[in-house]
């Protein structure tokens, strides 16, 4: 298939300009790498998605129970609970959010290999 060179610099001039001056380009396998792979939630994770104080009370003493954290870091997490309230634990943790945290780490990622 063959198009008239002045036809596609009508139609796609952007995609003309960079073929003829020659743009940097982005290996879609480096963006495509989730940069969160292997990272496993902890405790704090779980707590910044509690919407109550009661409920991140529920998954302290979850977490105790099953064994993912022992009674003294329990007692620390219950202590800053109570001190500070479920903002100690960062931000909200909604729906989408490492989603959002993978998309925002690839996007620096090709930043900062443009400049260097």
């Amino acid at each position: 298939m063959s198009y008239d060179k002045e036809w596609l610099k009508k139609h796609f001039p952007n995609l003309i300009r960079e073929i003829e001056e020659g743009s940097e380009y982005v290996n879609v396998r480096e963006i495509i790498v989730d940069p969160l792979k292997g990272y496993v939630p902890g405790p704090r994770d779980y707590l910044a998605r509690a919407k109550t104080v009661d409920e991140a009370e529920e998954v302290i003493s979850y977490l105790e129970q099953v064994g993912e954290i022992n009674s003294n870091e329990a007692n620390a997490l219950r202590n800053e609970l109570k001190e500070k309230g479920l903002k100690a634990f960062g931000e909200k943790r909604e729906l989408g959010y490492y989603y959002k945290l993978a998309n925002r780490l690839r996007i620096d990622k090709v930043k900062r290999k443009k400049i260097d």
